[in-house]
């Protein structure tokens, strides 16, 4: 009732001009401190102009400023140059590519994520690279990118640093052995620049991981 389109919200940020963007599961909305704008997706429109579906799962800025966006229809920017939208299509897809999760790297590559792959997008060369889980090992449920610009993904009980030098994938941590419940899986996580990681769970609260120590402890425990 006061300008938000849908009270399920997933994902929030203020862009470099100030302005708060929100998804959610029906509509992209702005904030600019008086009123919101709702982006939709609109048949009517050219697929440029609009947006390619209305539930929002994630997005980011990147250092150009545009607004990167993963929805239920595949990924598209906005770019507040043109005022409008352009899908993702790499390698002449001819549908948006699919991400629940994209960040940029300190190179400007973009990095994408979903269950089953993980791909890196040179936006200079137009080139991507495709890491498919069955080649790297875990599949990927959350990522994150740190102060540096280095990705970090988790999957439901570990957490893995890309390594440039061997274009490889290490792990940081695991939590067998610590979890009391061996169906706790990671949900999302978060790093405190030169301290250690926030890592989020479905049944066992919020955790830290000390990166000096890797002394890994609860926060918060579990609460029902």
């Amino acid at each position: 009732k006061d300008g938000l389109s849908h009270n399920t919200v997933y994902c929030s940020l203020q862009d470099q001009k100030g302005f708060m963007w929100f998804g959610t599961d029906d509509g992209l909305n702005r904030f600019d401190g008086y009123s919101f704008r709702v982006f939709r997706y609109n048949s009517m429109e050219k697929p440029e102009k609009s947006l390619i579906n209305d539930r929002i799962i994630s997005f980011m800025e990147d250092s150009s400023g545009k607004i990167w966006i993963c929805t239920g229809g595949g990924v598209c920017y906005y770019d507040y140059e043109t005022d409008s939208f352009h899908p993702f299509m790499p390698d002449s897809q001819s549908s948006p590519y699919f991400s629940e999760q994209l960040y940029e790297d300190k190179n400007g590559d973009l990095w994408l994520r979903d269950r089953v792959n993980i791909t890196r997008y040179n936006k200079k060369t137009d080139l991507f690279k495709t890491y498919n889980s069955n080649n790297y090992g875990f599949r990927s449920v959350t990522m994150t990118m740190t102060e540096e610009g280095i990705p970090v993904f988790a999957d439901a009980s570990s957490l893995f640093v890309y390594h440039p030098d061997s274009d490889h994938f290490n792990r940081l941590l695991s939590m067998e052995g610590f979890r009391k419940n061996d169906r706790t899986v990671i949900m999302t996580v978060k790093e405190v620049p030169q301290v250690g990681f926030f890592i989020g769970t479905d049944l066992e609260g919020l955790l830290f991981y000390h990166a000096d120590s890797g002394v890994l402890e609860t926060v918060i425990p579990e609460m029902y």
